[in-house]
């Protein structure tokens, strides 16, 4: 499967994916997966160079991740993003690979 160059593929990709997924991962996956939602977040801790990503997998209490998977179209790749302890939504990527992959990364 090609990499995903809109917010749209890589949501259809991300669906597709579930299929190729591990059992535990799929359930985690497909209890998280959300219509993508655009947010901003931080490249640095320092709040100094922000990004608009798009938010693939969201918390939904219960059996939540410490990070989501979130689509950056500038890179046209998957990436992940986590909420620092200071509530900093701190952007973790590009990543290379698919949506399941990133999704076995973490």
């Amino acid at each position: 499967m090609r990499e995903p160059t809109t917010v749209a593929e890589a949501f259809e990709q991300a669906k597709a994916d579930l299929a190729t997924m591990p059992d535990n991962l799929r359930d985690w996956a497909e209890h998280h997966l959300i219509p993508p939602r655009e947010v901003t977040l931080w490249r640095d801790p320092d709040h100094r160079d922000p990004t608009t990503v798009w938010l693939l997998t969201d918390h939904v209490g219960e059996r939540d991740s410490s990070c989501r998977v979130v689509f950056d179209p500038a890179a046209k790749a998957y990436g992940l993003e986590q909420t620092l302890i200071d509530g900093t939504e701190w952007y973790m990527g590009p990543y290379e690979g698919s949506f399941a992959e990133v999704v076995n990364s973490m």
